[in-house]
């Protein structure tokens, strides 16, 4: 089990596409950053511009002059730094760096060579999942670290409350929770694919479109049964965003319970399958 992480470690800092991946990564997450500078500085000056008693068109929402006080709080490294942990674009490229990386076991072959070895074939999955686990952390830190860099250079760390690092960190390790999940996910699809392409598209229609899968399940339940049903709390970009702007303890305990599912059950489906099916 040792040498079969030790050999897909090797193999994961030998490939070009994850280095690719990671330096893409950490560019969306300083564009992030700058583009929320732009964005708070275009607010604060058209916010400046206006006579007292407007109302301030928020995308498909208006608020009183009132709510923009709390619109116009200047961002901080402190006041984003979950937000950065909790990009959206981590899941993307991690998609493509789990999709090449068990992709090509199948397409060069050596998976094959693998599984005619003692090893079992559960611990050649729980090895591909593992070593998945650590590439997700890796960007997940990197990109959030560098992030939260920027923007305390740019806006300063910020006042915190006593209870920042708690929180903060709590929301932080609940987020790599949701990382792994998403992990295990694209593993699961690669290794029922097994193929570069097919595990490619796969991992990525499952980011564009369980959301409105799901959406649409509802619609129906509403439409046929009546059922007034909220299936989007089960989804992990939705836990993500909540872990990463609401530090509640139900909110938490949310996420943690709905990354651990995601994970357990696309485990228990990916090696199970992997110990069924042939490798040709």
């Amino acid at each position: 089990m040792k040498n079969a992480i030790s050999s897909d470690l090797f193999k994961l800092r030998k490939s070009n596409y994850f280095y690719v991946c990671l330096i893409i990564s950490i560019i969306l997450s300083v564009a992030t950053v700058f583009l929320m500078d732009f964005a708070y500085k275009n607010l604060k000056q058209s916010s400046t511009s206006e006579q007292s008693g407007v109302t301030v068109e928020i995308g498909n929402e208006v608020t009183s002059e009132a709510n923009t006080d709390v619109l116009m709080n200047a961002p901080t490294g402190s006041s984003t730094m979950a937000t950065f942990f909790g990009s959206s674009s981590a899941a993307l490229l991690l998609a493509v760096v789990i999709s090449l990386f068990v992709g090509s076991e199948f397409n060069n072959g050596t998976i094959k060579n693998s599984a005619s070895t003692n090893l079992s074939r559960s611990k050649l999955y729980a090895s591909k999942t593992i070593v998945g686990v650590l590439a997700g952390l890796f960007y997940f830190l990197v990109s959030g670290i560098i992030a939260t860099c920027f923007a305390t250079f740019l806006w300063g760390f910020g006042d915190i409350s006593p209870g920042f690092w708690s929180d903060t960190l709590l929301s932080i390790g609940v987020e790599g929770l949701i990382i792994a999940a998403y992990v295990s996910v694209f593993t699961m699809f690669s290794m029922l694919i097994r193929q570069n392409g097919g595990s490619l598209a796969a991992n990525i229609c499952f980011l564009e479109f369980l959301t409105l899968i799901v959406q649409l399940m509802m619609f129906a339940a509403k439409q046929l049964f009546d059922w007034e049903i909220n299936l989007t709390q089960y989804l992990l970009d939705v836990n993500m965003t909540n872990v990463a702007t609401n530090f509640t303890s139900k909110i938490f305990i949310q996420g943690a319970l709905v990354a651990l599912g995601y994970f357990v059950v696309t485990y228990i489906i990916g090696v199970t399958s992997f110990k069924a099916r042939d490798i040709k």
